[in-house]
């Protein structure tokens, strides 16, 4: 009986003890218990929020199969672009890496309208695809040999650029063409376009039309050709026409006549292209009256040459005396 009473009397002292820390300074352990509850609170209801979000996923193509011959699909994008929704802190995190999005052309042939699947992740709800339906078509894959051309683009456009031709030779010299057989029909070169402004040994091939064309889905193996520059230079040959000072002697009366009122003169389109006429210079002239043949000369600028030589005839006689002035 005595041991049954000390049990109650400490059992009572024990809860006495834990009111009294209990009720110390309460009124601060009240307000850390309901901040608690307030903080569980926010979290809990973040978590269940739903929330809409967009993402781009890229687009798997299940090629078409049973086929002998190689296809060409088109029509097709890369990407589609999904809406989905479910809880935000799920939501903020997604990753396209996540979506499984599918277009399945194994039993298409021809023309097609395919629908496209995307497995989303798991708790995650999919609102939307777009696009949903996929219009395109799968045609044969044709083949040919096609010769290469260069185009040179050249923009540099000052006068010394018409002064050099250009060559290239290019590696291979045809290339095997690959592509729908409409397209390929088409095709009738490979051409290489070449900046004659930069220092390039490789250029690009595209497939053109009897047009000029390009055709973006004709494709080329190799895509690129080994190409090597060469420059010629060009010279012209411009008729100038011949300026004949006015002669003046002290004594002599003097009559001139040139062999012919133009020139021939050769060299390069950027000096030829800056000369309008040409200014004649006379040699030395007899100071006796006579009829004379004589050789002019002829001033070019350098780079610039004479194709043929002028010749003037000169007559020279006496002035007449002047009448003397009337009383």
């Amino acid at each position: 009986m005595t041991a049954v009473r000390g049990f109650g009397q400490g059992l009572k002292g024990l809860f006495q003890n834990l009111w009294q820390r209990l009720s110390y300074n309460w009124n601060a352990k009240l307000g850390s218990a309901l901040l608690a509850i307030l903080l569980w609170s926010m979290i809990s209801s973040s978590q269940s929020l739903t929330t809409q979000r967009a993402l781009t996923v890229n687009l798997n193509v299940l090629e078409p199969q049973g086929l002998a011959v190689k296809t060409i699909t088109t029509g097709v994008p890369e990407t589609v672009e999904v809406l989905v929704s479910g809880p935000s802190n799920r939501i903020n995190s997604l990753k396209a890496e996540q979506f499984d999005a599918f277009l399945d052309l194994r039993d298409s042939r021809g023309e097609f309208k395919e629908t496209v699947y995307v497995i989303p992740p798991q708790g995650i709800n999919l609102q939307r695809i777009m696009p949903r339906d996929i219009i395109g078509k799968i045609t044969l894959v044709e083949r040919s040999v096609l010769p290469v051309h260069v185009s040179f683009l050249e923009l540099d456009v000052s006068e010394e650029s018409d002064d050099v031709l250009h060559h290239a030779a290019v590696s291979p010299k045809s290339l095997q063409a690959e592509g729908p057989a409409s397209d390929i029909s088409q095709a009738v070169a490979a051409v290489a376009y070449i900046d004659l402004n930069k220092a390039e040994s490789k250029a690009r091939v595209y497939a053109l039309n009897q047009q000029g064309i390009i055709l973006p889905n004709v494709q080329l193996t190799p895509s690129e050709v080994d190409i090597s520059l060469n420059q010629t230079p060009i010279y012209m040959i411009k008729t100038i026409p011949l300026i004949m000072p006015r002669l003046t002697l002290p004594n002599l009366d003097a009559e001139v006549s040139l062999s012919q009122t133009s020139v021939q003169v050769l060299g390069k389109n950027s000096i030829l292209s800056r000369i309008k006429t040409l200014p004649v210079a006379l040699p030395n002239l007899p100071q006796e009256a006579g009829s004379y043949e004589l050789k002019l000369n002829i001033s070019l600028p350098e780079g610039a040459e004479l194709r043929e030589e002028v010749y003037a005839t000169i007559n020279l006689r006496p002035k007449n005396p002047s009448p003397s002035p009337q009383p």
